[in-house]
């Protein structure tokens, strides 16, 4: 059901082999998909809903003439090259670890063959290094109107980190944005008070 379906269709190509294995098989992938809602219930239709949410974002700030996209903590982030004919150019700033980045780009060349040119990667560690001095050095202009998506990153990182990630997004020209999903401290601190909340966190510990 497209209106259901999770609309990231490179997804299937950008993770690892193991993976494409699994979703290859339309057992495999039934299997696959009841063993990850056992251990964390509700994240299929979380993630799917998340993917549609940071998609309409994105497509309605092209729409009002974004000058500039970075994607923070990018992993297998692919709206740079699902959105690159709306993008027309613009450039797309992905931000992550230096492993990680490493890793994305060989997944890119292996799909396309070539790194896009509206691309660039930013190595960066979220907890040590300056997203300022990073961006600056990748080239990223602050005059710019710019996007930020900020996907599934912020419930790992210290609040000091994030304090520090939005006022460097707060330094970018008049009418920038971001989008980010986080968890209520909480759920984080008292889990057993929601359904399944203490499967959920000792799955991530």
């Amino acid at each position: 059901d497209p209106g259901l379906r999770n609309p990231d269709h490179l997804s299937r190509q950008m993770i690892g082999w193991q993976y494409r294995l699994r979703v290859r098989f339309p057992f495999l992938r039934s299997l696959s998909l009841t063993l990850i809602e056992r251990a964390l219930p509700g994240i299929y239709l979380f993630v799917t809903a998340r993917t549609k949410h940071f998609d309409g974002i994105l497509a309605g700030e092209i729409e009002d003439g974004i000058e500039q996209v970075v994607i923070l903590g990018a992993g297998a982030d692919s709206r740079a090259y699902r959105f690159a004919e709306e993008l027309d150019g613009t450039p797309v700033h992905e931000v992550d670890h230096p492993a990680t980045g490493a890793w994305k780009q060989q997944q890119v060349r292996r799909i396309f063959g070539a790194l896009p040119e509206h691309v660039r990667y930013v190595p960066i560690e979220f907890q040590t290094e300056s997203l300022d001095h990073a961006l600056s050095q990748a080239g990223a202009k602050q005059e710019l109107r710019t996007c930020f998506l900020w996907e599934g990153v912020t419930p790992y990182l210290t609040p000091e980190a994030v304090d520090e990630t939005l006022a460097a997004i707060a330094s970018f020209a008049l009418g920038s944005s971001v989008v980010f999903d986080y968890f209520y401290l909480d759920a984080i601190e008292h889990p057993e008070r929601y359904p399944d909340g203490q499967k959920y966190f000792a799955y991530l510990r």
